[in-house]
């Protein structure tokens, strides 16, 4: 079915020229930011009322969304989150503590699948240097 456009004869060449602007502007997405700024200010409250094991999944939704995206916009959302959930990233050893074995493997594998070689990598180093292990 080919259907025929208006505006240029050619349905396949509608929708906005190469190179013009979206119509979702600049100051569209600081004024989304905004206001995902201000109710991500709002995390560390409301992480702090969960259960550990509970912190542990929502953690994880936020890291999927801390790994994606470096458009301008993402990166101020991704800054703000990342500085209101680093203190639960950082006990999250302790969260750990309060589910079972098999949850931890499970959860610790979905992490690393957020993760690529070289950040996998990274963190191994870091873990032998805590632990003093030399690798050969």
């Amino acid at each position: 079915m080919n259907q025929q456009n208006p505006g240029n004869g050619n349905y396949r060449n509608a929708g906005r020229k190469m190179g013009s602007s979206n119509k979702f502007t600049k100051e569209a997405q600081e004024n989304l930011q905004a206001i995902l700024v201000e109710n991500f200010e709002k995390l560390e409250r409301l992480m702090n009322a969960l259960p550990p094991d509970e912190r542990i999944v929502h953690l994880k939704n936020f890291a999927k969304i801390l790994v994606k995206g470096n458009d301008e916009t993402s990166t101020g959302v991704k800054e703000v989150i990342f500085e209101q959930l680093l203190p639960h990233y950082k006990k999250m050893g302790q969260y750990l503590s309060h589910v079972d074995p098999d949850r931890k493997i499970r959860e610790a594998r979905q992490y690393l699948q957020l993760l690529n070689p070289q950040q996998i990598q990274e963190i191994i180093v870091d873990m032998n240097k805590r632990q003093n292990i030399k690798m050969y």
